[in-house]
């Protein structure tokens, strides 16, 4: 036997469900962090006015929609990276500090991410919640050392791409390291399949005092 809907409505029409769902939209909306709600094939459901005023998107063009149709592929997917781990794991990923590409421009956010459930334990989704920490990080001094650890990456990459073998590789990636990110000596050791735990030098770059 099937429940029946309560399809009950006040003098303008409007279904209790309606009427609830607005009264969540107007609660989420008055929350100055940023708050959305996806399914579990990563699609926004629900997204709030803060999250709206981030990425400088109206909520109509937003809701139904997955990273993948707001961003570039690659930017798309690496987002999505611990979206998917929280909804195969069950598991809350929090304190993620990532950088969001947006129309207003680059901002650091912490986010926590946690699984939605349905009535019976299922994961159905998951919920995130969003903090602006660009002006924090900018009084911090933090956000030049993300920037550099940034450009390290992208140049190792690069450097990836181009490498003619292994070894020159890893040679490459220590003098970035020096450059970028203001170490006097960087280190890579290859670690050996024997009983002594060998610990081969494979690449260095710097100087030791």
């Amino acid at each position: 036997m099937q429940g029946k809907e309560n399809k009950s409505s006040d003098s303008s029409g409007a279904t209790c469900t309606d009427i609830r769902q607005s009264e969540l939209q107007t609660i989420i909306d008055l929350v100055p962090a940023m708050i959305f709600y996806k399914d579990t094939k990563n699609r926004f459901l629900k997204v709030n006015r803060a999250f709206c005023e981030l990425m400088g998107i109206q909520k109509e063009k937003l809701e139904g929609k997955s990273l993948l149709e707001i961003f570039p592929e690659k930017e798309g997917n690496g987002y999505s990276k611990d979206d998917l781990e929280v909804i195969s794991t069950g598991n809350a990923k929090t304190g993620i500090v990532e950088v969001m590409h947006t129309k207003n421009g680059d901002v650091w956010v912490k986010i926590d991410k946690i699984p939605y459930l349905d009535p019976v334990g299922k994961i159905i989704g998951i919920i995130g919640f969003a903090v602006d920490i660009t002006q924090s990080l900018l009084s911090e001094g933090y956000l030049k050392q993300f920037n550099r650890v940034l450009r390290a990456i992208s140049e190792s990459n690069r450097a990836l791409t181009h490498a003619k073998s292994e070894i020159d590789y890893l040679q490459r990636a220590c003098e970035i390291i020096c450059k970028e990110c203001g170490y006097m000596l960087a280190w890579i050791g290859l670690a050996e399949n024997d009983a002594k735990k060998t610990v081969r030098p494979a690449a260095s770059a710097g100087f030791e005092e």
